[in-house]
């Protein structure tokens, strides 16, 4: 490391021609002083990233990988210097490393969660430095972020709840550890023939509840009763050309039916 603290940086001209060794020839070695080269602000941005709990020789070497990727994607035609472009690689790869260290062990860490994951945390040392209070700094904080409170109370749980192993009690006191103890939730024989054999009286009586009905219940009971995001009385009315509340007489008429239909097949309404 202080080796390459003390390298002289590349001129325009010396990095034009590694590039070109590289790009054109396949050089290693050139490649390799361009990596050396730049080494030094990759460790830069890494000690700028300090702040998340993530090991700086771990950054340090996603950095890398990017450095590589910018080297081998940069075209010199484009009139910029090597680093302006391979920057945005180095730090997209150190920022994925973030994420992906925090998101062990949790779910639904998609490309939203990550942006959010970041807004978060950057919005909550704005609030609180600003609010003494933590509730009104939260209150303030999920309503300028346009969400709940309580949304904002499960965010803020899940990014600050730490991850932790499944050997931790082997490890601890050589008791049996968690992977041990943790139930298997797959069903039983028995279970999974009890179930199939509802699945299927449910879904024979799901088939004729539907069928007993009109043209206007059943795309109510579809679009309302059925669907994981069923629309409103107020647009279901607008489709049918009804008003809202003659819509909300046609929906109660449509589980009069189906819940007379599954009554008889012996399952609950």
């Amino acid at each position: 490391m202080q080796s390459l603290s003390r390298k002289r940086d590349l001129t325009a001209e010396e990095e034009r021609d590694l590039l070109t060794r590289w790009h054109d020839h396949r050089d290693m070695a050139a490649r390799d002083e361009l990596v050396l080269a730049f080494m030094p602000r990759v460790q830069a941005m890494a000690r700028g990233l300090r702040h998340y709990p993530v090991d700086q020789e771990d950054l340090v070497s996603e950095g890398a990988l990017g450095l590589l990727v910018g080297i081998d994607r940069f075209e010199p035609a484009r009139g910029v210097r090597l680093m302006t472009y391979a920057s945005h690689w180095i730090r997209a790869y150190m920022v994925n490393a973030i994420i992906k260290d925090w998101g062990k062990g949790k779910t639904g860490m998609g490309i939203t969660r990550s942006r959010m994951f970041f807004r978060v945390r950057r919005e909550r040392a704005r609030y609180s430095a600003q609010h003494d209070d933590a509730v009104i700094a939260a209150r303030r904080m999920a309503a300028d972020m346009g969400i709940s409170e309580k949304r904002l109370e499960d965010m803020l749980h899940t990014l600050d709840t730490p991850d932790f192993s499944l050997d931790s009690y082997a490890e601890a006191s050589g008791q049996p550890d968690l992977r041990d103890r943790v139930q298997d939730p797959s069903a039983g024989p028995d279970d999974a023939a009890s179930g199939s054999e509802t699945d299927d009286i449910v879904g024979g009586a799901v088939g004729v509840a539907l069928s007993s009905l009109d043209e206007r219940e059943r795309l109510i009971a579809t679009r309302r009763l059925m669907d994981d995001d069923p629309i409103t009385l107020a647009d279901i009315g607008r489709e049918i050309g009804v008003s809202r509340e003659r819509a909300r007489q046609i929906e109660l008429r449509a589980k009069r039916k189906i819940r007379t239909v599954f009554a008889t097949a012996g399952l609950g309404a």
